[in-house]
């Protein structure tokens, strides 16, 4: 009789754990399909004129690589600015250099979204997360307080200008996550109250010192993106937990102009480069919104150029993908 017992227990015990792997596995396999399911996060990229620029294409590889969908949203347009049939500012509004005139940026500014169509579009898009990339000069009509063109005669972008303060603008409103690079983040700058130094080699000769082409080589027959350390400041930053440390060496740099931290920014800085003495932003975030990341480097050529496997020219991979598995929300 008790070894009838302990068999019955046993045939129990053994059922019982029978059911529970069953139970376990049959919710995994719900789990899985589950997330199969899932459809991919879209992750949208402001719009620009162009296509066809490395950082831009880069980009898409980024994005591609952490499994987000990528699309470009529409053109922004205010309704203070002439534009022609194609969605180019007119030459009315521009100065001879490029630079959209005061007059024009002033009634941007102080009308923003409201005279736009930037509602319709995000609201049209179901905009989740942004992505504003590299590419040419902001209009410094639009910097606080506005400056005159001091930018060594590189290209404007006014069109991007329009759009890309506006969509900026609508997103820190409503708190939706952006990343900000290389351009993108002197945008962010001039939309918190930062300093845009027009241009560094001018800039440096105002100051009396030699500009060492840090941030950017020399134009020649190979030149490529310029390569220097990046500092961590704090501990506590989206920066910091995806850099992984104090230091992020060999960032790849494509730039000509820099921002300033000033007393009255809204901004943080997280991350900087000494550049003759004088730190210079490489990294910044605005406290109070979900993700409001500001990239001066260009962590998409790490991706593009520096793939896993590849003898490393920059910084990691993992780190680099990293930024953007951040605005996907992985």
């Amino acid at each position: 009789m008790i070894q009838l017992n302990i068999r019955k227990k046993s045939i129990t015990v053994f059922s019982t754990l029978c059911t529970l792997f069953a139970l376990a596995f049959l919710t995994a396999c719900a789990s899985k399909a589950h997330h199969a399911q899932l459809p991919p996060p879209v992750v949208h990229i402001a719009w620009r004129p162009s296509t066809k620029s490395d950082t831009y294409q880069s980009v898409l590889l980024a994005l591609k690589n952490v499994g987000a969908d990528a699309r470009m949203l529409p053109q922004v347009l205010s309704q203070d600015i002439l534009y022609d049939k194609d969605g180019m500012v007119q030459k009315d509004c521009l100065t001879e250099k490029g630079m959209i005139k005061l007059s024009y940026a002033k009634k941007v500014l102080e009308n923003g979204r409201k005279r736009s169509n930037v509602e319709e579009i995000v609201g049209k898009n179901k905009v989740k997360a942004v992505i504003f990339t590299g590419g040419g000069d902001i209009s410094p009509s639009f910097f606080n307080p506005p400056e005159e063109e001091g930018n060594a005669g590189e290209a404007f972008e006014p069109e991007r200008d329009i759009s890309d303060f506006l969509l900026m603008e609508y997103c820190l409103e409503h708190d939706i996550p952006i990343l900000a690079i290389c351009r993108g983040m002197q945008m962010l700058a001039v939309l918190t109250g930062g300093k845009i130094v027009q241009d560094f080699s001018l800039y440096f000769k105002e100051q009396g010192v030699a500009y060492n082409n840090m941030h950017r080589q020399l134009p020649s027959e190979n030149q490529d993106y310029a390569l220097h350390d990046v500092a961590v400041t704090s501990d506590e930053s989206i920066f910091r937990r995806i850099a992984g440390s104090s230091l992020l060496s060999r960032v790849p740099s494509w730039h000509h102009q820099g921002v300033l931290q000033t007393e009255k920014s809204r901004f943080v800085t997280t991350g900087y480069t000494v550049t003759c003495g004088i730190p210079f932003v490489e990294a910044m975030e605005v406290p109070g919104k979900k993700f409001a990341l500001g990239l001066q480097f260009h962590p998409e050529i790490v991706v593009s150029e520096n793939p896993e496997g590849k003898e490393k020219e920059f910084f990691d991979y993992d780190i680099a993908i990293g930024f953007f598995e951040a605005i996907a929300g992985k």
